[in-house]
């Protein structure tokens, strides 16, 4: 973060809580007068102390006279009345957040804050004391800056999702995260946390479903501590600059992954053929990094990938045939690459095939005379920059769907079909 905008939110934050501390006395004794619940005393303070600006009037119906908040928008209640949700996802909300008046709910299970304008220091300003019921916390798309994690998360120990992301947080992830055992959804992606990620967060794997820390600056490797992470089921690693090969020490050991996205690091060497045996797997992402050697066979084995991205590496040789096997498969991406040869009859025949790139090889051959004949799924075909011969065939305006379509800078001849201007994506 610049050094002027972070003064700029902290003198915001500081002017807004020196009119809170003007006006406490007279919003106090109002509430005394008026005798309403502890919870709509918290609420209130909540929002007199951390909402600048309301521009949808999302809390107009946030009123002294209510004797309780059940009602309120954003306000959910358990059967006995007590405030156990907060929901001010994409309401808009300006200000500079304090968690000290939610705090005193102590039925609060879920607090949803995403989507909002809420700036602050993550470390003063949102202090953790008394969270033990708290289970979901998701603060993400605000402003909130500052260096880390509150220590005072370690209170909320029944914690099961933690999403922070799309702040401008930074500096080291915090080591005691860890100590949350109960976690099963954490994401940090979108700041600027660097450094490497701590070992100690592989004591989360007992719980832990899913671990998003992409748009980071993170550097180093993915602890083998995650090897015990059986549960895991998407990985989120992308635009960072990780290196080495934890994909064969650590991501090969890891049973239920459906996700894995590592593009934009710095992986390099064969990709590894440990990841055949992920049963699985529905989307692979290894694109913009520096992988070289083939393309492994048997990466369909298991039938259920529905995305294969690889661009932008420095991979070499064919196009295996058995990813024809891959029945599901909705987007194969291997553009930027030094593949040549045909591209097997098997993979044209792909029939729920959405996006089909693969520009900039030295791929040649025909385009299939049929293409789209049995299907018209297609929507991105890119075969630009390569060999390719032959005419564009006629059948290519049954591809009802298509929004793109590439095929300069290769050696086709013939005529343009009559029918192309049908196509109305």
């Amino acid at each position: 973060m610049k050094m002027g905008n972070f003064w700029v939110f902290q003198n915001q934050c500081m002017y807004l809580f020196f009119i809170f501390i003007s006006l406490s006395n007279n919003f106090t004794l109002s509430l005394q007068q008026q005798n309403p619940s502890n919870e709509v005393m918290a609420l209130l303070g909540f929002k007199q102390k951390s909402v600048a600006a309301d521009p949808q009037g999302f809390l107009n119906d946030w009123r002294l006279e209510s004797l309780t908040p059940c009602s309120w928008r954003g306000v959910s209640c358990s059967l006995h009345g007590k405030v156990n949700m907060l929901n001010f996802t994409g309401a808009g909300l300006t200000g500079c957040l304090h968690m000290d008046d939610l705090m005193v709910l102590d039925s609060l299970k879920h607090l949803h804050l995403s989507g909002n304008l809420f700036s602050g220091n993550f470390f003063p300003m949102l202090e953790f004391k008394n969270c033990a019921n708290l289970v979901a916390l998701n603060l993400s798309n605000n402003s909130l800056y500052g260096t880390g994690i509150p220590r005072s998360l370690i209170n909320c120990q029944l914690l099961e999702t933690l999403d922070v992301s799309f702040n401008k947080l930074e500096g080291k992830i915090a080591a005691f995260l860890g100590n949350l055992r109960n976690l099963k959804h954490l994401n940090l992606g979108q700041n600027t946390f660097s450094g490497n990620i701590p070992q100690e967060m592989g004591s989360m794997c007992g719980t832990l479903i899913e671990l998003d820390l992409s748009g980071n600056e993170l550097s180093g490797g993915f602890p083998e501590t995650f090897k015990s992470c059986n549960g895991l089921q998407r990985l989120n690693l992308g635009s960072n600059q990780l290196s080495g090969n934890f994909l064969t020490t650590v991501i090969s050991y890891l049973p239920s992954l459906q996700i894995l996205q590592v593009p934009f690091n710095n992986i390099s060497g064969f990709i590894p053929v440990s990841l055949i045996n992920h049963t699985k797997l529905q989307v692979l992402d290894l694109s913009s990094n520096g992988f070289d050697g083939n393309i492994p066979s048997g990466l369909c084995s298991n039938s259920s990938l529905r995305r294969l991205l690889l661009a932008d590496n420095f991979l070499s040789g064919t196009i295996p045939a058995d990813i024809g096997n891959c029945k599901r498969m909705e987007k194969i991406n291997f553009a930027r690459n030094h593949l040549s040869g045909q591209i097997p009859s098997e993979v044209w025949k792909l029939s729920n095939v959405h996006d089909f790139v693969m520009w900039g090889n030295n791929l040649s051959g025909e385009i299939p005379k049929d293409i789209c004949s049995g299907t018209q799924t297609l929507e991105k075909l890119a075969l630009n920059n390569n060999g390719f011969t032959g005419n564009i065939p006629a059948s290519i305006i049954n591809c009802a769907n298509l929004s793109w379509l590439s095929l300069s800078f290769n050696q086709l001849t013939g005529t343009i079909p009559a029918g192309l201007h049908n196509l109305q994506n």
